[in-house]
């Protein structure tokens, strides 16, 4: 199974001191676990945009969102939108 993982923030393991980043991490490990390919989508709005240009959706079987308490439009570190139709 091929699998499409989008979450709207960067996951580095040397920020991970938090359930927030934590629980992402630990599902992409589980997730490479059990699949035969997971493609990660993460960042700011400009990186997210960049690699869903360059997905082809034909290629997975499933996608996994994960979401936090922030609204995806505000997701940038500055909480300036400026790709808000990307995700």
């Amino acid at each position: 199974m091929n699998l499409l993982y989008c979450i709207i923030r960067d996951i580095d393991p040397e920020l991970a001191t938090s359930g927030t980043m934590i629980r992402p991490l630990m599902l992409r490990s589980a997730f490479k676990g059990v699949c035969d390919r997971v493609a990660l989508i993460d960042g700011g709005s400009g990186n997210r945009k960049r690699l869903w240009q360059k997905i082809d959706y034909h290629d997975f079987d499933a996608v996994h969102r994960e979401l936090n308490t922030l609204p995806i439009a505000l997701s940038d570190s500055d909480h300036i939108s400026r790709h808000p139709f990307v995700d």
